[in-house]
């Protein structure tokens, strides 16, 4: 028979803010990552769609558009995740 675990004291004040904090930035982050990641996969679709239109002027102006759009989402969540990642760095002291 497993025995029963005693609740735990509720940790007060500073610490549980701490705590909270820490953990909203972390949840952030995730959001971030995955927020980035389709984003990414929307522009990998948009890509191949391109690919497949048979017109070649048309094609090289869909794919034209791309790189500089990615690039931006690219610094975009570098500095986004640095950010947060400060954040949690400071939260945790």
């Amino acid at each position: 028979m497993v025995k029963a675990r005693k609740p735990q004291k509720p940790v007060g004040g500073a610490v549980t803010a701490k705590l909270d904090k820490f953990g909203s930035v972390q949840r952030q982050i995730a959001r971030e990552r995955q927020r980035h990641s389709n984003a990414m996969a929307g522009f990998a679709a948009k890509r191949s769609a391109a690919a497949r239109i048979a017109d070649a002027v048309r094609r090289a102006v869909a794919l034209a558009d791309l790189p500089p759009r990615e690039k931006e989402e690219r610094d975009r969540h570098r500095a986004k995740l640095s950010e947060l990642e400060r954040r949690a760095r400071d939260a945790r002291r």
